[in-house]
């Protein structure tokens, strides 16, 4: 156990020493996040809207017109059990009902006063397009209806788990970092010990192959599993993620312990180190 410490803290202070070798993927992918919050953060979101119509009438068709035209909205028209299971799925981001009502007038001539039915998703654009949809039906109450306010928006939320862009992207750079820190890494810097003759001065030492093995894988998977939090806490503090991050944290370690293995089996095969990807090197005196 004494060399096993001793030889795991010496791989660590040889990966902090050679901070580029060991890092250069991970600070990459780690820029690559930020790149695309900032990217698709000066986007604005349009919210797609799912509209029953159970009016059918000019009115209804106005609103309709307007809604489309306001810019912030990408509507479709659906059945009610249509846009309730679009909802559930994801596909939008809020349900507009128009009721039958919509554009009726009582003896006096003025118009029924009507309810939209509004459902969205809680924390999407569904959310944040609230406020654009109540200045729509405003500015159709006046110019269309011609009184004030006989069209209010009654809005509820419904919380569903959302998939977003960064759910399908943060998966893969993760795993690119796993593979680049796990398999290339382990491959490169023992191949580096071969050509360096480390490995035949670690005989003379009386210290077991399979100690300097475990030592350097330990040290190996240390630095990388530190490298997965920091990703996905990175990823959780500037998107939000919708996935399960515990469980896809567990399964990233089962990856990285696959991946570590197959770096090692592969270095056993290697004996030119210009043939592996470059790793942190070693010195010849160590």
């Amino acid at each position: 156990m004494t060399a096993f410490r001793s030889l795991t803290a010496a791989n660590l202070r040889m990966y902090t020493r050679n901070p580029i070798a060991t890092f250069a993927v991970f600070g990459v992918l780690l820029v690559i996040l930020v790149l695309f919050k900032v990217v698709f953060s000066g986007q604005p979101a349009r919210t797609k809207v799912a509209l029953v119509d159970a009016a059918q009438n000019a009115e209804s068709a106005a609103l309709a017109s307007d809604l489309r035209g306001a810019g912030a909205f990408d509507v479709s028209a659906a059945s009610p059990a249509a846009a309730q299971r679009l909802l559930d799925q994801g596909d939008v981001d809020m349900t507009i009902a128009i009721p039958a009502d919509l554009g009726r007038r009582d003896p006096a001539g003025r118009p029924v006063p009507v309810r939209l039915a509004v459902t969205y998703r809680a924390g999407s654009a569904g959310e944040s397009g609230l406020p654009a949809l109540r200045g729509v039906v405003e500015g159709f109450d006046e110019t269309v209806l011609g009184a004030v306010p006989p069209v209010q928006v009654a809005a509820s939320a419904v919380h569903v788990q959302a998939a977003s862009a960064i759910d399908f992207l943060l998966p893969g750079i993760v795993a690119f970092n796993i593979i680049g820190s796990a398999l290339m890494v382990a491959a490169g810097v023992f191949a580096n010990y071969k050509s360096t003759g480390v490995l035949r001065r670690l005989k003379a030492t009386g210290i077991s192959p399979s100690v300097f093995v475990l030592a350097h894988a330990a040290a190996t998977f240390l630095v990388g599993i530190l490298q997965v939090v920091a990703l996905l806490v990175a990823a959780d503090l500037i998107f939000g993620v919708h996935l399960d991050l515990p469980a896809l944290f567990l399964l990233l370690v089962a990856g990285y312990l696959v991946f570590l293995a197959l770096g090692l089996a592969i270095s056993g095969w290697i004996r030119d180190a210009q043939r592996a990807t470059a790793g942190p090197r070693a010195s010849p005196s160590r």
